[in-house]
C-alpha cells in the first residue's frame, strides 16, 4: 500500500463544535455523468478544527494511467453536512501529485423562516397577550427576542392601556416557564413587522393584491409615520397596467418601474418632483428612496405588506386601502 498525504482546511473563522467527523477519500472519476468510484476512505472523529492533516492508503496496482482521480474532503455533525469540497483536486496521473492542499467550502444551509402571524396586542403593566386573528387562540408574550420592540411599537401607536391592536409579525409557540409557575405555551417574537391602528380582526382575515391597491405606508425602515401635516398621505402604488409605481411620503412623487414575480419585487426610482422638504419629510423620503433600492420581496398578510430586503430587513410596512 502508498499513501496519499495532505492538509483540508476552509477559510471561515469558525470554532467546531464537539462531535464533527472528518472524511477524506480517493475517488476515480474518469467516467462522465455516472457516480465516482471510491477506492480509499479515511474518517476522523472528534475532529476539531482545521486543519486537517491526513494520509489516504491506496493499492498502487489499481492505479492506470489513462484515468483520473481526485481527493475529496467533508466535514460532518452528524448527519449534517457543514463543509465540503466543491472543486475536483487531481492526484496521480496527468502530472498530479501525491500531496494535496484542499479549500473546502462551508454549506449553506436554508434557514426556515419564522411563522408570520397576525392578531392583536394587549399590553399592560410589563406583560402583553398576543390574540391571533382566525383561531382566537390567546397567549402570553415571552420576554424575549423581539418582544421589547413590540412593546415600544404598542406605545407608539398611541394605544390605551388594554387596548387591543392587531400586530403583524414572525415567531413560534414555545413552552416557557409562567410567572405562576410552571411552563405554559407562549408567543416569542422573533421579528416584528408592524403595528396597525384601527384594524379588526374581522378585516384582517383577506389577504391584499400586491398590484393595483392603494398601500397607505405605516412605516419606513421600522419608523411610524406619525400624523403630520401633509399635502398628500403617504402612500404606494403598484399599477400591473403600466409596470410602474408611483408613491410619496407625504412630499415629492416618485415613479418608478417594478418586476413581481411571485412574492419576488424589485424596484427601479425613476423621475420625481423636486419639491425642498421640510423635516421630517426630507430624512423620510431619503430613507424610502435608499430602500426601495434594496427591495427583494413583498409579503402580504391580511391587508398588511411588508417590504423586505434580501437579508430579511424591513424597508416599509404598509397597509391596503380601497384603490382611488
Amino acid at each position: 500500500m502508498e499513501t496519499i498525504t495532505g492538509t483540508a482546511t476552509f477559510r471561515e473563522r469558525i470554532a467546531m463544535p464537539p462531535g464533527v467527523t472528518f472524511e477524506v477519500r480517493l475517488e476515480d472519476v474518469s467516467l462522465m455523468d455516472v457516480p465516482a468510484q471510491i477506492l480509499s476512505t479515511v474518517t476522523v472523529n472528534e475532529a476539531g478544527n482545521p486543519p486537517y492533516e491526513f494520509a489516504i492508503p491506496y493499492n498502487p496496482d489499481v492505479i492506470q494511467d489513462t484515468r483520473r482521480y481526485t481527493v475529496r474532503a467533508s466535514l460532518r455533525l452528524g448527519e449534517r453536512l457543514l463543509f465540503t469540497t466543491d472543486t475536483h483536486t487531481p492526484v496521480l496521473t496527468d502530472g498530479a501529485g501525491m500531496d494535496v492542499e484542499i479549500n473546502m467550502v462551508q454549506v449553506q444551509i436554508p434557514v426556515e423562516r419564522p411563522r408570520r402571524m397576525i392578531g392583536e396586542f394587549v399590553y399592560s403593566a410589563d406583560a402583553a397577550t398576543f390574540t391571533e386573528c382566525g383561531t382566537k387562540d390567546t397567549y402570553p408574550v415571552a420576554i424575549e427576542g423581539a418582544y421589547l420592540d413590540a412593546e415600544r411599537g404598542y406605545l407608539d401607536a398611541q394605544a390605551a392601556p388594554m387596548t387591543p391592536v392587531v400586530v403583524v409579525l414572525e415567531g413560534e409557540i414555545a413552552k416557557r416557564q409562567g410567572m405562576e409557575g410552571g411552563k405554559r405555551d407562549m408567543l416569542v417574537i422573533e421579528r416584528l413587522a408592524g403595528f396597525v391602528p384601527g384594524l379588526t380582526c374581522e378585516r384582517a382575515m383577506a389577504d391584499a393584491d400586491v398590484e393595483n391597491t392603494y398601500w397607505r405606508i405605516l412605516s419606513i425602515a421600522s419608523r411610524v409615520l406619525e400624523n403630520t401635516e401633509a399635502e398628500r398621505e403617504p402612500h404606494f402604488i403598484l399599477r400591473s397596467s403600466e409596470g410602474a409605481f408611483t408613491s410619496t411620503v407625504g412630499c415629492n412623487i416618485i415613479n418608478g418601474s417594478y418586476a413581481l414575480e411571485g412574492s419576488a419585487l424589485s424596484l427601479t426610482a425613476g423621475p420625481m418632483t423636486l419639491t425642498a422638504c421640510p423635516p421630517p419629510f426630507d430624512k423620510i423620503e431619503r430613507a424610502w428612496t435608499k430602500g426601495m433600492a434594496a427591495v427583494s420581496e413583498a409579503v402580504v398578510t391580511g391587508p398588511t405588506m411588508e417590504l423586505l430586503t434580501a437579508d430579511g430587513m424591513t424597508v416599509v410596512f404598509l397597509e391596503a386601502v380601497a384603490l382611488p
